[in-house]
């Protein structure tokens, strides 16, 4: 036996409203979404729905930031062969240039200022650093070599420069700056190597300020 519409007791139903739950028939009953509802209550269930929708769309997105106390771990990026270069080529010129000029004091005013190898080598670290921004294992090796080449070059300018010295009184007219680089060495006093080793110290402070190894 089928049941009768409940506004036409004539009519079959086909349908249940999904406010009321009363039987409508085809013509009492209005599509709302997905769902059935009757003339009477289709606006009030096309209203929840528009609200549903705006709530969902106010919901907060999922946060994509690493908690706190937990480590990100991220796949190198392709910018970071450049960033280790162009730390290389900052710490270079400023090992370089920071220590031919000390070689420079020392060879024109016969005044070491040995001590300002500290700052030097504090400045090859914060080169690495400011390029790549961060240390490790990689560009603590990098930043040492950079200060033992700077400091080879240094002192090869400064035996140069005694050498020149000496061949303008005519002495010393078969040696090279190469030949005069290790007696230069050799008379380097304690406290000059002191102060270059504690170079290498600063260096390592300002390279791995972020505690990375």
């Amino acid at each position: 036996m089928s049941v009768p519409c409940f506004n036409h007791s004539r009519a079959e139903s086909v349908g249940v409203c999904i406010n009321c739950g009363m039987t409508f028939c085809n013509d009492c009953l209005r599509q709302v979404g997905h769902q059935l509802a009757c003339t009477k209550c289709a606006p009030s269930v096309a209203g929840q729905m528009q609200m549903g929708v705006q709530s969902a769309s106010q919901l907060p997105k999922p946060s994509l930031s690493v908690p706190q106390g937990q480590a990100a771990y991220n796949t190198p990026s392709q910018s970071d062969p450049v960033r280790f270069m162009m730390g290389i080529l900052l710490s270079s010129a400023i090992g370089i240039v920071g220590c031919i000029l000390i070689m420079k004091i020392l060879f024109y005013s016969l005044f070491g200022l040995s001590y300002l190898y500290i700052l030097v080598g504090y400045g090859i670290g914060w080169g690495m650093w400011a390029m790549n921004g961060k240390g490790g294992a990689k560009t603590l090796i990098a930043t040492c070599l950079i200060y033992i080449l700077s400091l080879a070059i240094a002192h090869l300018v400064y035996a140069g420069d005694l050498l020149a010295k000496e061949q303008a009184i005519g002495r010393a007219m078969s040696l090279t700056a190469a030949d005069a680089f290790w007696p230069v060495v050799q008379r380097m006093s304690f406290m000059h190597w002191i102060c270059v080793l504690i170079g290498f110290g600063s260096l390592w402070k300002a390279e791995s300020r972020d505690g990375g190894v």
